[in-house]
Formats: structure tokens, sequence, C-alpha cells
């Protein structure tokens, strides 16, 4: 796993089985990754997972994955190659400004994205 703090990316690079509480302990940037709740997470930075790696979002350690996304920023989970399993999570679009899912699609809006052979 890398984190590019200027760049505002996570990279999970290799191997089976990660977590967003394993990312956040070996990032240890608040805002690129915290829970706020028991089972809530805010991701405040792009992640990506590349081919060979796995990333688990599952529940109940992660009930609720909320991506930031404002008026001129927003991140995404995206996996490029490599496997995103989610299950009996919710992901969604935050928008911490209003303290609500963001529903303005016009400036952008945080998303997930799997390709180049993603599973």
């Amino acid at each position: 796993m890398r984190y590019d703090q200027a760049a505002g990316l996570i990279d999970v690079v290799a191997g089976t089985g990660a977590t967003l509480p394993a990312i956040a302990a070996a990032v240890n940037d608040p805002a690129a990754l915290r829970e706020v709740a028991p089972g809530e997470w805010q991701l405040g930075a792009d992640l990506a997972v590349r081919g060979g790696a796995e990333l688990q979002i599952s529940a109940p350690e992660v009930r609720w994955l909320k991506l930031s996304s404002t008026p001129g920023r927003f991140v995404s989970v995206e996996a490029l190659g490599g496997k995103l399993d989610v299950t009996g999570s919710c992901i969604t679009t935050w928008d911490e400004g209003l303290g609500t899912v963001d529903t303005a699609y016009d400036d952008g809006r945080g998303f997930l994205l799997a390709r180049d052979g993603a599973r």
C-alpha cells in the first residue's frame, strides 16, 4: 500500500484482504480516511486497487462508506485490474459541509469504478 498525500491518492498495490481499518492505520491521515462513527467511514482521498490487490469492504466493520464530494472536489474508489469485494455495505457520496449525501451531479460526484479486468 502506498499513500501520496500531495496527490490525494491511496494505492493498494498487492495482497489480498486489505480493509479500510488496516488502510486507515497505515495511512495515518484522518483527512484521507477515518472512521467517523462505529461502522461509518469517510474517504477523503482517491483509492485505487491495482492488479494483484484486493480490497474488502464488508459490514459490520464498514456499514457505510462516505465518499467526500463537494463542489470542485470529489473522490473515487477505483478497481484498476484489482478485486473490490463489497458485502453488506452502503457506499454513497457525502458533502461534509451540508452533512448529507451529495445530490448535485453537475459539479461531479464521488464514484466507484471497476475496469481493466477488475472484479
